[in-house]
């Protein structure tokens, strides 16, 4: 059945990645998937796919799973998924570049903050052809994968803000993904993309806010148990911060209350707080028990700190994102790197002028 529909390279066997396998799988596409654990790959290749549970139901099938990416990203591949955190976008990058061909799409899902950007820039200069990367500013599915070839998705959102480099491609992308992904929406370019990101704010702060539950290896869950009020308010100054910097940069952006109300049917409410305590997917959300979690390693360095040096390029103050990156790398920095600082960015060879052109324009 698979292999007489769209040929789709899926790089990332985790959670998110195997849920957008099993979806391709599922509408009867044909699906190669790279994975750096010999363990997962060879699961998935001996029971022939992944089994698919609650929102999306059925077996999906994966013609081939392997740890060498010149064996997923094969010629015949038209679209390729990158859905790995985007701490690892750098290296990856270098794994596609010799594969990835000319106008080729690349989803980047979810890109984090400026990860397009980053993983397009890397990958260009390790030769790749012109491709397209598309900012995708939202992961579709809130999954668990149980098991290698056994995920169980618990919701989904009703839309995925997507843009590409360069932004003058985006609705074609938009219109090449409508059969797959009828979610996709276009931003304006990746910068909107990167600005809409509250992964920035949501995965990290619940997180450092309850270090001990995770350090007492505690049951809890992070939203309905690790946002207070009190909590949520502060999580609202970091939002305002976020609107800021997209004003900054000429963007009007939705406060994350709006975002959740428009991604999820069923929340609802007029705070951070009330939105999260009726996210209904978060319900079977397991708190961490360990700090080595991507919502730590990836959402810090990745998420917020490029964020903070968007806002330093545009001359914004960001008092809270500070105060918490300063604290976070105070208590559990030994988990984190350095991540998008405003010098890994290169901002400081550049004028903020200069980086829209450039991540508009490609």
């Amino acid at each position: 059945m698979g292999k007489n529909g769209t040929k789709w390279a899926v790089v990332g066997g985790g959670h998110a990645g195997q849920a957008i396998a099993g979806l391709l799988g599922l509408q009867g596409h044909d699906v190669k998937l790279y994975d750096v654990y010999p363990e997962l790959v060879s699961a998935i290749n001996a029971k022939g796919g992944i089994q698919m549970q609650d929102d999306l139901n059925g077996f999906a099938p994966v013609t081939l799973a392997s740890t060498e990416m010149k064996d997923v990203l094969t010629p015949d591949r038209e679209f390729v998924a990158v859905v790995i955190p985007t701490a690892f976008y750098d290296s990856v990058a270098e794994k596609c570049a010799p594969y990835i061909k000319k106008d080729q799409i690349v989803l980047l899902f979810p890109e984090s903050t400026l990860g397009a950007y980053a993983f397009w820039k890397r990958a260009k200069g390790c030769g790749a052809e012109d491709f397209i990367p598309v900012a995708c500013n939202q992961l579709i599915y809130c999954c668990r994968a149980w098991a290698p070839g056994l995920v169980n998705v618990n919701g989904h959102k009703e839309y995925v803000g997507i843009a590409a480099i360069p932004a003058h491609k985006t609705e074609y992308v938009v219109e090449k993904m409508r059969p797959f992904f009828p979610q996709m929406r276009g931003l304006k370019n990746a910068l909107e993309s990167s600005l809409t990101n509250f992964q920035a704010i949501v995965h990290p702060i619940p997180l450092v806010m309850n270090l001990s539950r995770v350090e007492n290896k505690e049951e809890w869950n992070p939203y309905f148990d690790g946002v207070t009020k009190s909590i949520a308010a502060f999580m609202d100054k970091v939002d305002a911060e976020r609107l800021a910097i997209g004003r900054a940069y000429g963007f009007e952006l939705d406060g994350m209350v709006t975002m959740y109300r428009d991604m999820y049917a069923f929340c609802s409410g007029e705070t951070i707080y009330d939105v999260l305590q009726t996210c209904s997917c978060y319900r079977k959300i397991q708190g961490w028990k360990e700090l080595d979690t991507r919502y730590l390693y990836e959402d810090l360095p990745y998420s917020l700190v490029p964020m903070i040096a968007l806002a330093k390029l545009a001359g914004v103050e960001t008092p809270h994102m500070e105060a918490f990156r300063t604290i976070s790398y105070m208590l559990v920095g030994e988990y984190l790197d350095e991540g998008r600082t405003f010098e890994a960015l290169g901002f400081d060879r550049m004028t903020k002028e200069q980086f829209v052109r450039e991540i508009v324009n490609g």
